[in-house]
């Protein structure tokens, strides 16, 4: 069992919210009726995978074991669905509400132009350790880890065995855009659906 995301996205006409990119029509064909034509969603984010990271920083929960007790900057917390979104996405959460075997849960949407503006390189996610005093100096808490960190170096975790006895706490850090690893492809992927002050995207995670 793993977390999923689902994510769709809508652009706006000047009327109305309409899916990006557009359905895929299908033809389906049954022995009692005629082919009909099923209009099919398209995710912009097909490809993402479980980037559990990413997950926690656009839906403000610690997804994923290894974050959990992390302090994560959350682009929005939960808003539900915009009251407005296309029939096709309509009828998916509606039907999801119906379906009490379904775990889904964060449903909310934004702008892609929210996205882009979020603080990916200003907001930072905080680390801790102990080290032995003498890397003491290498490390600072609004630095990325240090590179000069030498690779047969220890990292001790408090509460986890033993500290050496010159053991120092330390702190480091890195930005929100290093620490989700897929910034590039999201973004990228966004911004070619079209303006991002009127696309959206509407989402929600599964487990």
């Amino acid at each position: 069992m793993g977390t999923d995301i689902t994510l769709f996205a809508e652009g706006f006409d000047g009327h109305e919210w309409r899916p990006v990119p557009p359905p895929l029509k299908e033809k389906h064909r049954s022995r009692k009726k005629k082919s009909q034509v099923v209009l099919t969603l398209q995710s912009p984010l097909a490809e993402i995978g479980r980037p559990y990271n990413f997950f926690s920083v656009l839906g403000g929960y610690s997804v994923g074991l290894h974050n959990r007790g992390m302090e994560i900057p959350c682009i929005s917390e939960s808003r539900g669905a915009p009251p407005d979104t296309n029939r096709l996405l309509k009828a998916i959460i509606e039907e999801n509400h119906k379906d009490n075997d379904y775990c889904w849960w964060g449903l909310s949407w934004m702008l892609v132009s929210e996205f882009l503006g979020f603080g990916w390189d200003e907001e930072r996610i905080y680390y801790s350790a102990f080290v032995r005093a003498e890397f003491a100096n290498l490390f600072h808490a609004e630095k990325d880890f240090p590179k000069a960190f030498p690779e047969n170096g220890k990292l001790y975790e408090k509460g986890k065995g033993r500290l050496p006895a010159s053991s120092v706490e330390v702190g480091w850090s890195e930005s929100v855009r290093d620490f989700v690893e897929c910034y590039d492809y999201v973004s990228e992927s966004l911004i070619a659906l079209g303006p991002p002050d009127e696309t959206r995207i509407v989402y929600w995670f599964d487990s």
